[in-house]
C-alpha cells in the first residue's frame, strides 16, 4: 500500500507498532501489530481513500462520507480491511487531537525502510508524543512502547514541552509520562512532569481527560458528553454549536453502521 500511495504522488507517514517494531525493539516480532497505521496529509486523504480503494481495501463500517473533506476533519483516520481480513488505519493528522501540528512533525520525518519500500516515519520525540496521546490509558502495549522509546536515550524533551506548551498537550503527557516513571521507573526528568503539570490546560480538556480515565462500561452521559466534545474542540477550536452537531452527526452515522 506504501508503494500504490507513493507511486499516485501520495506521500505517507509508518506509525504505530509498524514502524515501532522497526525501530525500537530488537526483532520486529517482539512487537505485536494489531493494525498498521499510515497518515498521509490531510488535503490528499480522499486521493489515499480512493487509491485504497481501487486496490481491494474498503472502508469499514462503509460510508459514503468518508471523502468528503468536513467528515475527515471530525474523524481524523478511517480503518479499512481487504478480502484476506487484514486491518489498516489510514489517518490525516499525525496527532489526532492536534491538527495544527501536522506540518512541524512532517517536516521532521525521518526515513524507514521496511522490507525493500523505503517510506517515513516519525522521529524518537515525535513518536513518543504521538503514542503517548493515541494509547488509552493504561493501555500495555502503548505504555511498552513509549518506555522503549524513552530508554533509548534519542528524546529530546525541550522540543516535548515546546510542542505541548505550543498544542496543549500538557495534560495527556504527563499523565502517560507519570504512569510511565512511577510504574516501571522510566527516566523522565522531574522538571519536564512539573512542567507539563503546570501547563494550561481549558476547562473541556481537564473534564474530557477525567471521563477518559473511566473505563467505558462505568461512563454515564455526562462522561460521553465531555469526550466527544473535547474531541471536537481540540479538533476543530470552534465552540459553535452548529459544528458541534455536524460532529456529532458524523460519529453517530459511523457508530449506527
Amino acid at each position: 500500500m506504501l508503494q500504490t500511495l507513493e507511486s499516485a504522488g501520495i506521500p505517507a507517514l509508518v506509525v504505530g507498532g509498524a514502524a515501532l517494531a522497526q525501530t525500537i525493539y530488537p526483532e520486529p516480532a517482539q512487537r505485536p501489530i494489531l493494525v498498521s497505521e499510515i497518515i498521509v496529509p490531510f488535503e490528499q486523504g480522499g486521493a489515499a481513500i480512493r487509491q485504497l480503494q481501487s486496490a481491494g481495501w474498503q472502508p469499514t463500517p462503509r460510508l459514503p462520507l468518508t471523502e468528503d473533506a468536513p467528515a475527515r476533519r471530525w474523524l481524523s483516520s478511517y480503518r479499512f480491511a481487504n478480502a484476506d481480513g487484514q486491518i489498516l488505519q489510514l489517518g490525516w493528522h499525525v496527532l489526532p487531537d492536534a491538527p495544527a501540528a501536522d506540518a512541524e512533525l512532517w517536516n521532521r520525518a525521518i526515513l524507514l525502510t521496511i522490507a525493500d519500500t523505503t517510506t517515513r516515519t516519525l522521529p524518537p520525540t515525535d513518536h513518543l508524543i504521538r503514542v503517548c496521546l493515541t494509547a488509552a490509558p493504561h493501555y500495555p502495549i502503548g505504555l511498552a512502547d513509549a518506555a522503549r522509546l524513552i530508554d533509548g536515550g534519542a528524546i529530546d524533551w525541550s522540543l516535548l514541552l515546546e510542542i505541548s506548551h505550543k498544542h496543549r498537550l500538557g495534560l495527556p503527557l504527563a499523565h502517560c509520562l507519570s504512569l510511565l516513571a512511577e510504574t516501571i521507573a522510566s527516566p523522565v526528568p522531574p522538571k519536564v512532569l512539573q512542567t507539563l503539570r503546570q501547563n494550561p490546560a481549558p476547562y473541556y480538556q481537564r473534564q474530557a481527560h477525567r471521563a477518559l480515565l473511566i473505563s467505558p462500561i462505568y461512563r454515564h452521559r455526562g462522561h460521553r458528553f465531555w469526550l466527544h466534545y473535547g474531541r471536537y474542540r481540540s479538533r476543530s477550536g470552534s465552540g459553535s454549536p452548529i459544528d458541534f452537531m455536524k460532529y456529532l452527526k458524523v460519529v453517530w452515522q459511523i457508530r449506527q453502521s
